[in-house]
């Protein structure tokens, strides 16, 4: 799982369809480019709150998986926390974690040959 630090404290960092579906209800169809879109053009604000919601999916995907993880902070905490010049690091985190949660995982199991 991604991670990222954010005032000396490590964060698990998760990108799910909860994830995906909460960008659209809060930005509309399309809300992940709408994000991005946004934090080109300066707006910091939407990528303070995406920070926020895959860090509580990562806190709470540690925890059904019986891991131990901090409590995510808030976006007021995250505004104070995550300085202008460490912006690239959590921007590069939160595309890590998006690509790893668009991976695809296919188990199969190996068929018994019969002679």
């Amino acid at each position: 799982m991604t991670t990222v630090t954010i005032g000396w404290k490590e964060y698990p960092v998760r990108f799910s369809i909860g994830v995906l579906a909460a960008m659209n209800d809060k930005y509309g169809a399309n809300g992940q480019r709408k994000i991005f879109d946004a934090v080109e053009k300066g707006d910091v604000r939407p990528l303070i709150w995406l920070t926020k919601k895959m860090i509580e999916t990562g806190v709470k995907y540690r925890a059904l998986m019986g891991e131990e993880a901090p409590e995510a902070p808030d976006e007021e905490a995250l505004g104070m926390l995550i300085g202008p010049a460490e912006m690239p690091e959590i921007m590069q985190a939160i595309t890590a974690a998006m690509t790893e949660g668009n991976k695809t995982t296919v188990e199969s199991a190996a068929k018994d040959k019969k002679k």
